[in-house]
């Protein structure tokens, strides 16, 4: 055998090599945990590179999430050989961004009307509608990285010991018009003191889950009444008034109000699926048990959330999917 041959089989060899190991370490991050805010950093960066309408959001895919990516071609693309080439494209820069995870980008073109009918934002009527698909399909880890993408935390978590449960007392509301009444009780309130509000479909989405800034600064609370719990519980506020018939007509006549008391109503069930997901997602990440979901009520002399709100049906779904999820079943 000569030298050049011998260079060469050497040459293809150390070739093969490689290529086996770099087979292997990106097969070996197909299982990587997964993680919401990268998730977002993918989803931020894919938008970025494609130079079109698009829409990039997260779904449930075989009990893990997937990153759907929903876009507009132009009208020069709309050949398959161009379209091909944007997915290829917007595949290759999530792999980039999320080595092992291109299994998990789905692509798909679609017409102008069909993105803009297709809600996928995290407090979009899609979402809300798929909360109990996503709480049944997703494992821990899916719950956890989906909670994290939609509800990014951007300081040192503090030692959350409760999530405490409140109703607005309000037929409508939102972030933001809590927010501008909680400002007005005067200087030494930042703003609104709930962590999270669920919309009641009157000033904000059926369902929606906004988180403030007291849950992604990381910061006490002021809500609870009581110091203790303002400091160590997660401050979670459903739109509405869930007191009883006979709650309301104490409460009318304790305020001296004319007239009858409003009828007595109970939370949407888009409203109980939302919080559902949401305090299986706070339990899981603060680690801690559904004993430790509390009513205003019990921490302070209150209606709040009222005695329309399901508290033992609520109780009892949240049981059942942490000890699904925590057993791996």
């Amino acid at each position: 055998m000569t030298d050049a041959l011998l260079r060469l089989r050497m040459t293809f060899l150390m070739a093969m090599c490689a290529s086996v190991v770099v087979f292997l370490a990106v097969a070996g991050t197909t299982s990587m945990p997964l993680d919401g805010d990268l998730l977002r950093q993918v989803a931020a960066h894919v938008e970025s590179q494609v130079d079109h309408p698009a829409r990039v959001h997260l779904a449930p895919r075989n009990g893990r999430l997937a990153l759907e990516v929903r876009y507009v071609p132009s009208a020069e693309r709309l050949s398959r050989d161009a379209t091909a080439q944007l997915e290829n494209r917007i595949m290759e820069q999530a792999m980039i961004r999320y080595p092992g995870f291109i299994e998990e980008v789905l692509v798909e073109a679609v017409a102008p009307e069909d993105l803009l009918a297709g809600r996928t934002g995290p407090g979009d009527q899609s979402q809300v509608g798929r909360a109990a698909d996503l709480r049944r399909r997703l494992d821990a880890e899916g719950i956890l990285a989906y909670g994290d993408y939609h509800w990014p935390v951007k300081a040192r978590m503090l030692p959350w010991k409760y999530l405490l449960i409140h109703h607005s007392a309000a037929d409508s509301g939102s972030v933001e018009i809590i927010d501008r009444g909680h400002r007005k009780r005067g200087p030494s309130w930042k703003g609104i003191g709930y962590d999270f509000v669920i919309g009641n479909g009157q000033g904000a989405g059926d369902g929606e889950v906004r988180e403030t800034f007291r849950w992604t600064d990381q910061e006490e609370g002021a809500h609870a009444g009581v110091v203790l719990y303002n400091q160590q519980a997660v401050g979670i506020c459903l739109i509405g008034n869930f007191s009883s018939r006979d709650e309301l007509a104490s409460e009318w006549k304790r305020l001296r109000r004319s007239g009858e008391p409003p009828e007595p109503c109970e939370p949407s069930p888009e409203q109980m699926e939302s919080l559902r997901f949401l305090a299986v997602y706070l339990l899981l990440k603060l680690n801690l048990e559904p004993d430790c979901i509390l009513r205003h009520c019990q921490v302070k002399p209150d209606i709040c959330p009222g005695g329309n709100f399901p508290t033992a049906e609520f109780l009892a779904g949240v049981r059942k999917d942490l000890k699904r999820l925590r057993s791996g079943r």
